[in-house]
């Protein structure tokens, strides 16, 4: 019995060595280009998908559906060089290059859809970061071309975040969703964006660099938290959303703009609001901050008021809360309360403010419920144009009166103009002082 169990065993190690994958599909991590961020654009019934990913020894580019390849990149010592000539078939070109750098310059070919071209490629000393892009009729397409690009396999399992180009938001995004569902290797916590004013491409290529774009989201995604920004949305919460309550809204970025000029640098300047898969308008940074409160996910900011005698003086936002509070009879809603808690502390203020002045303080609360009212307004309003209920309120209110609201009456455009909502902001400022005379909570 010992004999028949070892000798088990032993055969067991040559079979059960190592990782094992689909055939073909086990590949060491060497020989992997990790994906960590997807750009799509839509442009001339066409998909322009851009890849940013790790380290690697070579990057090709294609432009307008032409394959390219060379290009320019340093080096830090040594010559190198090569010779350009031309090929047919579809065959790709060499390129030429210099002393200190390797450098090339795209060769011609002829034959299938191909075209001369030029792109980056790695340098003999240190491989930069790829960025690959493509153009298809699918998504699936232009996916599969940048895998000629390039000799290792393009892996998406460590995709961080993905960029949606305004037009291709407006075109809509089933597409995308549906290539997203059926690669095995995506994830569902991938972050979703969308651009404002630019291109997905423009945002991966100037906006700080596509090696630092991924720290550079998730600084962002850190700043959104402390400024009451919109909040990242994963890919499962997305599609989610979009299923149960036909509305969702995410992270809207641009290119910040010095002099009328893009200076290259990124910004969340709002969200973007999705109706039926659809890119339906932005919010701006005050309205998502009110689209927050009503989902009940805002809880810090700074916010900057000023005295009644006109000194500025910044609050921070410590706490915020909300209730929904359908009031009227048994079969039916006569109004929508709608109430909200903020509580603040005061971090700074200008012209030696005596911030412990009970009257400055009442006013500074009074400006505080105002503003936030507004945001909360401005964001109801915005809901009701684009007829998207994104802060998630209508379960919220079935929950409480499920009797006076079906699981699927009218519109939420309808519903909104055929009941009167009210706001009411109650704000705190508890924590008080001044260097002069340090006061303490209130």
């Amino acid at each position: 019995m010992k004999k028949t169990a070892l000798i088990f065993l032993s055969c067991a190690l040559f079979v059960l060595t190592g990782c094992y994958g689909a055939p073909g599909l086990s590949r060491e991590i060497d020989d992997l280009e990790l994906i960590l961020i997807m750009g799509v654009d839509y442009a001339e019934e066409e998909y322009e998908i851009t890849l940013a990913g790790g380290q690697s020894s070579s990057g090709y580019t294609e432009q307008g559906g032409s394959k390219t390849g060379g290009g320019e990149s340093s080096g830090s010592s040594g010559n190198s060089g090569g010779s350009s000539g031309d090929s047919s078939g579809g065959a790709e070109s060499g390129g030429k290059g210099g002393s200190g750098n390797s450098s090339g310059s795209g060769g011609e070919n002829s034959g299938g859809n191909q075209s001369g071209g030029s792109a980056s490629s790695g340098s003999s000393s240190a491989a930069p970061p790829v960025l690959l892009s493509a153009r298809g009729k699918t998504i699936s397409a232009a996916v599969a071309k940048m895998q000629a690009y390039t000799e290792k396999h393009m892996f998406y399992g460590h995709l961080e975040q993905v960029i949606i180009g305004q037009s291709a938001a407006e075109h809509g995004v089933e597409d995308l969703l549906d290539y997203m569902r059926r690669d095995p290797e995506m994830r569902p916590s991938t972050k979703i964006y969308v651009t404002r004013d630019c291109t997905a491409r423009d945002i991966m290529e100037k906006g700080g660099g596509h090696s630092a774009l991924p720290n550079l989201l998730a600084a962002l995604e850190d700043a959104g938290r402390q400024l009451s920004l919109a909040p990242a949305v994963p890919l499962g919460r997305f599609e989610g959303d979009m299923v149960s309550f036909g509305a969702v809204s995410v992270p809207a970025l641009k290119l910040t703009e010095i002099d009328g000029k893009s200076a290259g640098a990124l910004e969340i300047c709002g969200s973007a609001v999705f109706r039926e898969n659809k890119l339906a308008g932005y919010l701006s940074q005050d309205e998502t901050r009110g689209a927050n409160i009503l989902s009940r996910v805002a809880r810090t900011d700074m916010v900057e008021l000023d005295t009644p005698e006109g000194q500025a003086v910044a609050l921070r936002i410590t706490e915020t809360d909300l209730t929904l509070r359908p009031v009227g009879g048994e079969d039916e809603i006569e109004c929508i309360n709608i109430n909200v808690y903020v509580e603040a502390e005061v971090a700074g203020a200008n012209g030696g403010t005596d911030v412990t002045d009970e009257r400055v303080l009442e006013a500074l609360e009074i400006a505080l419920a105002d503003k936030e009212r507004e945001r909360v307004a401005d964001a109801l309003t915005l809901s009701e144009i684009y007829d998207a209920d994104f802060a998630r309120i209508y379960p919220r209110l079935r929950i409480k009166a499920p009797r006076k609201l079906p699981e699927k009456g009218e519109s939420w455009q309808d519903f909104l103009h055929s009941n009167t909502i009210n706001i009411n902001v109650e704000a705190v400022i508890r924590r008080v002082y001044n260097t002069k005379n340090p006061g303490g909570t209130r």
